[in-house]
């Protein structure tokens, strides 16, 4: 490999690889000037299980090397530019071994740590692919690199502090909007003479009351926060813009009232808006999510999905986008379920019935892992005996119809005791459902109802919420060989081994040509998440990342294993959000030749962490791991 043109060969094959693709053509040739070509016959071993490294890696020209644990069981496939025996740890993991004549680049490891100095991403990609450079390849999700995100971004100070952009609460009413008027204010923060915010006035509340003649425009800003205004504690500025998207996204608002620490006595320093935001960035599923809370007809709801879903899907892009995408789609559908149920009640004349009920959402809905064309859980729960059946099934009915016009089409998770979707009984009624799921899994069949025991309150009354998950999670406490069957099962769905020359492998060596996300990597993981929160006796609702951290803080002699499943679960998520919104149906299947190569390798990555959960789960409950 001393020939000028043998290293620019060798380069060339490289840049076509991570992580070598981030490198200079200088810097690849002078790699490929340190190296030598070395072949190997089939059936050869390139280092063993246990064996201490060597000061050497190689790439793989051509060619297939098997990785074998100690009873010689295959755990990955390598070909061409995969590299073997980078590693963190003194010894090797696994044995390599050549399963076909293969040719390799031998390359020292002390020419490339200055490369990997110079390359931050090349660095990161190591790092987390092939978790700290091993082998072992049990990383979680790449960012490679700092993030381009505008949320992962700073709030500009100017956008923060803006002493216009609060009032007192004994402030006329017209004086405010004539300072708002001259400021080109959308919003104000509403103060007491202690500096404390009492709440934000925006251009809405103007219409609503001062356009209306509810209130005067010579009464005080206070009349517009009503005689008891929903307060939000104010959020601290030098945040990053996510962190102010998130809190408007999460409760509805269009404005967030900003003070220098984030604590309520502090002063307020500003107020920032959905329109503040809007400006930092062309496509932001924000603003047409609040705006469906006002829509006026289905015509709008369904227009503003539209430009939610093409924002969300155009945050995909970006590999560190993937909680923000979760969380803008779970905030799309909470505000066009509250939307749909708000006229439903109103125009069938149930917002005036005296029965109590409460809508929720089930299943991936409910975690906030609904993506594209992927069908929506919606029930409905109301306190009585039945006698209102009628009404509330209409309601459910009309709810169900506007739900499928505005593009939303609904999931079959049905009671046994009560037909029609969305799903809709007496609060007896299901707590007489989850007693059957809970105390007979196998008889009531179970596991075609776990989007029950994902579960997240729409509207309604809170209090049909709160006894029905109080009620299934003491069932679940008490019955002993729920938690155990609940693991067995959840055990059905294993992901494939590996990728290898554009096909699916899995552990018994068989090849597909497709991979099935939902099934491999979103199954196993929600499913797993919901287990272990069960076992805590946390709560019913949640996301599956959230569910696992929650699961590391509860079992600390765990938290690496859960904390890396958290990241797997992201990873899992941010690739089945963008098949599914790649596509007018929900076809969970994607073909792994369409994917970049880092993306398949952080899919293997989350296959052999998913593996490992569920190594861990058999482990706990006394089952044989799964093969």
């Amino acid at each position: 490999m001393k020939a000028a043109s043998i290293s620019y060969r060798v380069a060339d094959f490289l840049r076509r690889h991570p992580p070598f693709e981030w490198m200079t053509e200088k810097e690849l040739v002078g790699l490929a000037e340190t190296g030598r070509v070395r072949f190997h016959e089939s059936l050869e071993i390139l280092h063993g299980a246990g064996e201490e490294r060597q000061s050497q890696f190689a790439v793989i020209q051509q060619g297939t090397v098997e990785l074998l644990d100690e009873e010689e069981n295959l755990r990955d496939l390598l070909g061409p530019g995969d590299i073997v025996g980078i590693g963190s740890s003194e010894r090797h993991r696994y044995c390599a071994r050549t399963a076909s004549d293969v040719l390799v680049y031998v390359f020292p490891r002390d020419a490339l740590r200055p490369l990997l100095g110079r390359n931050p991403r090349a660095q990161r990609y190591l790092d987390t692919v092939f978790s700290l450079v091993s082998e072992d390849r049990a990383g979680g999700v790449a960012s490679l690199g700092p993030s381009a995100l505008w949320l992962d971004q700073p709030l500009p100070a100017e956008a923060a502090l803006c002493s216009a952009s609060t009032c007192r609460i004994d402030e006329p009413i017209c004086e405010v909007a004539a300072r708002m008027t001259r400021e080109g204010l959308s919003a104000v923060a509403v103060i007491d003479s202690d500096g404390r915010s009492w709440g934000i006035v925006g251009d809405g509340d103007f219409r609503a009351g001062v356009a209306t003649g509810e209130v005067s425009a010579d009464d005080d800003i206070g009349k517009l926060l009503g005689a008891e205004p929903e307060v939000l504690g104010p959020q601290a500025s030098g945040q990053s813009l996510g962190e102010y998207w998130r809190r408007m996204l999460r409760s509805g608002v269009s404005a967030v009232a900003i003070t220098a620490s984030g604590s309520t006595p502090a002063e307020v320093v500003g107020v920032l808006t959905d329109n503040d935001l809007a400006l930092r960035v062309g496509r932001d599923p924000l603003v047409p999510i609040l705006r469906i809370g006002r829509a006026r007809n289905l015509e709008q709801v369904r227009s503003h999905r539209e430009m939610a879903e093409a924002a969300i899907e155009h945050l995909l892009q970006d590999r560190h986008s993937a909680p923000w995408a979760v969380e803008a789609a779970g905030a799309l559908d909470l505000a066009t379920c509250k939307r749909i149920v708000e006229r439903a009640e109103v125009d069938l004349g149930s917002a005036e019935s005296e029965t109590e009920r409460c809508w929720v959402l089930l299943g991936a809905a409910a975690r906030g892992e609904r993506f594209g064309a992927m069908p929506l859980g919606l029930g409905l729960i109301w306190d009585g005996n039945g006698e209102d059946a009628v009404r509330m099934s209409r309601l459910a009915d009309r709810v169900g119809a506007e739900l499928s016009e505005v593009g939303v089409g609904l999931a079959f998770h049905m009671l046994p005791s009560a037909g029609g979707v969305p799903t809709h009984g007496t609060l007896d009624q299901w707590k007489l459902a989850y007693d059957g799921w809970v105390h007979d899994p196998i008889g009531s069949g179970m596991y075609e109802a776990l989007g029950f025991f994902d579960s997240l309150r729409v509207s309604g009354a809170a209090r049909l919420d709160v006894e029905l998950r109080r009620h299934v999670l003491e069932a679940v406490a008490q019955e002993e060989t729920f938690l155990p069957l609940l693991a067995n099962d959840s055990m059905a769905h294993l992901p494939p081994l590996t990728f290898f020359r554009g096909q699916v492998v899995d552990k018994a060596g068989e090849r597909t040509e497709h991979l099935h996300l939902e099934n491999c990597a979103v199954r196993p993981l929600t499913d797993m998440a919901r287990l272990f929160a069960l076992r805590e006796s946390s709560e019913l609702g949640g996301g599956t990342s959230r569910r696992f951290r929650l699961a590391a803080g509860s079992l600390p002699e765990h938290e690496e294993l859960f904390l890396r499943s958290a990241e797997a679960a992201e990873l899992a998520l941010l690739q089945r959000a963008r098949v599914a919104y790649s596509q007018p149906e929900d076809r969970p299947e994607i073909l792994p030749e369409s994917l970049l190569k880092v993306d398949r390798e952080l899919l293997k990555s989350c296959f052999r962490t998913i593996l490992d959960l569920l190594e861990h789960t058999a482990k706990h409950f006394g089952f044989p791991a799964p093969r």
